[in-house]
C-alpha cells in the first residue's frame, strides 16, 4: 500500500513538473527567467548584458533625485560658490506587478565619459539591463534603510548588482553620488559635475564633506518619510539604518557611523580610512577587505581604527579579490568574449578570480552581516 501511495505521489509530482515546463517540450526556467517573468521584465535569456539576478523575493523599483543642501556651500569644483548638491539613487522593494519603464543602467552621456579613456569599456557599460523598474509603487510596510557611498571617481550605478540584491531582500538602498568626488553627477540644473582628475589632496580635504552628504540625505529621507504623498512616504523604517560603501565610500560609511547614532551598523568594502582616526568606537561594523600583496604591508589607517574597535566589529579578507572586484565592472567586462584580458584586469585592479562568484560572495556577506542588526 505504501508503495502505491508513493508511486501515485511521484506521478502527480511529475505531472505538475511537466505542466510547469510546457509538457516536457521546454527546458525549465533559469533563475534569471523566473525573476524576469515574475516581475514583468524582458526575457533574461535573450539579453547577455544583464547583471547577476537578485537573490531575494521582491521585485524592484528605482528612483533618482538631485538634492541641494541650503545649509552648506560647495567646497570645491564648479564655477563659483554655490550650495552643496548631491545625486541620490534609491532602489527599493516594489509591488509584484510593475508597469513602469525599465531602469537604465547608465545614461549614455555618463557612460561615454566613464569609457572615454579606456578602450572597450564603452561596449561593456552601454545597454546593460537592470532588474529594476523606474518609480513604481513601493511594497507595503516599512523597510530598513541602507545608505551607500561609492569610491572616488566611481558612481553608485557601478554597484547596481549589490544594491539590487539588497533591495530584493526588503531593504531600501539609498546611494549618494558626491559631486567632484564621485564620477559624473547630474545636478539640479541638468548639468553634469565631472571629476576630471583625482587630486590626492582632495581625499583628505573632502572626507568630512562626503560624511556630511550622507548625514544630509538621511535628514532628507526623514522629511520625505513624513510626506504620505511621496513615493517614499511612510515606507521607511528609520529606526533601522545602516551604512556601507566601497573604497573612499567605505571610509565615509565608517566615519559617519562613528559620528551619528542613527546608524546601527555598517560595512566598509576595502576602503582606507580618511579623516580623524582617533577615538574608540563600539558598534557593529564589518571591514570587508580585498586580498593585498604581502609586499604592501597592512594599511595603517585600517590598523588604527581597528585597534580602537569594540567587540561588535568584524574583519575579513577575501582571498583572490582585488580592490575593484566589488564593482559591476569586472562582471560586465567578462560578459564580452575576449574583452577581459589579464592585462586589462591588472590595469583596472580587478584581479583574476571569477567575477560572478566574487560578486555573489560580497552580496551574501554584506547582506548577512547587516541583516543581523537591521532586521
Amino acid at each position: 500500500m505504501k508503495q502505491h501511495v508513493l508511486l501515485a505521489a511521484l506521478a502527480a509530482g511529475m505531472s505538475l513538473l511537466l505542466a510547469a515546463c510546457g509538457g516536457g517540450s521546454q527546458e525549465p526556467l533559469s533563475r534569471e527567467q523566473q525573476y524576469a517573468e515574475r516581475c514583468a521584465l524582458a526575457d533574461a535569456q535573450k539579453d547577455a548584458r544583464r547583471l547577476p539576478v537578485p537573490t531575494g523575493e521582491h521585485c524592484l523599483g528605482r528612483a533618482h533625485y538631485a538634492l541641494r543642501d541650503m545649509q552648506r556651500l560647495q567646497p570645491t569644483g564648479g564655477d563659483g560658490p554655490r550650495h552643496r548638491e548631491v545625486g541620490v539613487t534609491v532602489w527599493y522593494p516594489a509591488t509584484q506587478w510593475v508597469g513602469g519603464a525599465a531602469a537604465e543602467y547608465l545614461a549614455p552621456e555618463i557612460a561615454q565619459i566613464l569609457a572615454a579613456n579606456l578602450e572597450g569599456l564603452e561596449a561593456a557599460v552601454f545597454d546593460v539591463r537592470t532588474y529594476s523598474r523606474q518609480e513604481v509603487p513601493m511594497a507595503s510596510g516599512r523597510h530598513p534603510v541602507m545608505l551607500f557611498s561609492p569610491g572616488v571617481g566611481s558612481l553608485s550605478a557601478l554597484y547596481t548588482s549589490l544594491a539590487e540584491d539588497m533591495a530584493s531582500h526588503g531593504y531600501v538602498v539609498v546611494a549618494v553620488d558626491h559631486p567632484y568626488v564621485s564620477g559624473p553627477v547630474r545636478l539640479l540644473d541638468g548639468s553634469l559635475a565631472v571629476n576630471d582628475e583625482v587630486d590626492p589632496e582632495l581625499l583628505f580635504t573632502s572626507s568630512h564633506v562626503v560624511v556630511d552628504d550622507l548625514r544630509f540625505v538621511l535628514d532628507w529621507l526623514a522629511v520625505r518619510n513624513a510626506d504620505t504623498a511621496h513615493l517614499l512616504g511612510g515606507k521607511l523604517d528609520l529606526a533601522h539604518v545602516g551604512a556601507y560603501g566601497h573604497s573612499y565610500g567605505g571610509s565615509a560609511a565608517l566615519q559617519w557611523a562613528r559620528s551619528d547614532a542613527r546608524v546601527l551598523a555598517g560595512v566598509n568594502l576595502d576602503g582606507s580610512v580618511f579623516g580623524d582616526l582617533s577615538g574608540s568606537w563600539d558598534f557593529p561594523f564589518l571591514l570587508l577587505q580585498a586580498e593585498h600583496p604581502p609586499s604592501e604591508g597592512p594599511d595603517p589607517t585600517i590598523e588604527a581604527v581597528w585597534s580602537a574597535r569594540g567587540s561588535a566589529a568584524e574583519r575579513m579578507e577575501l582571498a583572490g579579490m582585488a580592490h575593484n572586484s566589488f564593482t559591476d565592472t569586472k562582471y560586465l567586462l567578462s560578459q564580452h568574449k575576449g574583452m577581459l584580458t589579464q592585462e586589462l584586469a591588472a590595469a583596472l585592479d580587478l584581479g583574476q578570480g571569477d567575477a560572478a562568484a566574487e560578486l555573489s560572495r560580497v552580496r551574501q556577506l554584506t547582506r548577512e552581516f547587516l541583516g543581523r542588526y537591521l532586521r
